[in-house]
């Protein structure tokens, strides 16, 4: 729910306000939005209510303009996430090419087995090119982060978990 509030004034008492159960229908009108949209965002409406103040209208025009520049802000966050995967998925490829006999996948211990990655982090693992537990303890954790998000401090320990575990198999 958004932290936007509507102001109604008390028509006994023109001038005290108080907080209002929800925007009109007139003041989505006038500031663009459709009730669906109010609905989605999580603005309080309220259909009952006919009046129409400036000071809400003006209000869900300014919210709306920051709710643009956060939706602008998160495409452009994501878009560097997309690109670093790609670097970061490229840049294993180029280290196939460069040696193949090294980093051939290996049939080996799915990520899951690692204390604390579930399913929905070895997907992003997946996108990126790593599928086993060996692969992962080749891994550097810093680069791994920028590409996945994930946090350095989790693909630290798990790459050091993975390298425990590529140890005692050999």
């Amino acid at each position: 729910m958004s932290d936007l509030k509507p102001i109604v004034r008390i028509p006994k008492e023109a001038s005290k306000v108080r907080e209002g159960r929800g925007f009109s229908l007139g003041e989505l009108k006038e500031a663009n939005i459709t009730l669906q949209d109010a609905k989605k965002i999580g603005l309080r409406v309220d259909v009952r209510r006919r009046s129409v103040h400036k000071e809400n209208v003006e209000s869900l025009k300014s919210f709306m303009k920051e709710l643009q520049k956060a939706k602008k802000k998160a495409e452009k966050v994501a878009k560097k996430v997309e690109k670093k995967k790609e670097e970061v998925a490229e840049e294993r490829r180029d280290k196939v090419k460069e040696a193949p006999g090294e980093m051939v996948p290996k049939e080996g211990a799915p990520l899951t087995t690692l204390k604390g990655l579930g399913p929905k982090t070895a997907e992003k693992l997946k996108e990126v090119g790593i599928e086993s537990v060996e692969e992962l303890a080749e891994e550097d954790a810093e680069l791994l982060s920028e590409a996945t998000g994930i946090s350095v401090q989790k693909l630290s320990s798990w790459i050091n978990e993975a390298k425990q575990l590529v140890k005692e198999k050999k």
